[in-house]
């Protein structure tokens, strides 16, 4: 039986990064400030979204705080499925975590319902897969899936939601 958890969290981030930094915003010349030690930006979404989480949950990675633990090289020291999260899957307010025989997943539905998102590491092997329950196909550019792995996959999902992804 797969182990199910409720969240991933973000290790205490050096002292040194406790400070501002400038975040420009993709699509216009808005400029919000980020605190990677505090995991916190001034950008609206965070503000509304974000704030809420825990201080170490990684669901608080908006976009700019994302950027600068990249440009920082942060990110680096951070586990590989956490990795995959705030890179990947920062659209998953909601998620789950699986670690059993296969691998450590986080399958979450960002997209609405009937479509799930897996973000996963199989023996230091990323997976990034998209699931359509409805039509049962799984999303082309990603993750390229043998018959084992993907039928693997949908079984994380049945355990993720056991009520269906509906």
């Amino acid at each position: 039986m797969p182990i199910v958890g409720d969240r991933l969290t973000v290790s205490p981030i050096p002292a040194k990064y406790d400070r501002l930094y400038k975040a420009r915003a993709r699509d216009s010349d808005a400029v919000y400030d980020v605190n990677l030690a505090r995991l916190e930006c001034s950008c609206p979404e965070w503000r509304s979204d974000r704030t809420g989480f825990p201080a170490d949950d990684a669901r608080r990675v908006c976009a700019h705080l994302y950027d600068k633990l990249y440009a920082t090289k942060v990110e680096r020291d951070f586990d590989p499925l956490l990795q995959l999260f705030i890179r990947y899957g920062r659209s998953m307010l909601s998620y789950r975590v699986i670690r059993d025989d296969l691998g450590s997943f986080i399958i979450g539905r960002p997209f609405g319902p009937g479509v799930v998102r897996i973000l996963g590491d199989m023996n230091g092997k990323p997976i990034l897969a998209t699931y359509n329950a409805r039509s049962r196909e799984w999303a082309s550019g990603e993750t390229d899936l043998s018959g084992d792995v993907a039928a693997g996959l949908c079984e994380r999902i049945q355990a993720a939601f056991p009520e269906g992804v509906g």
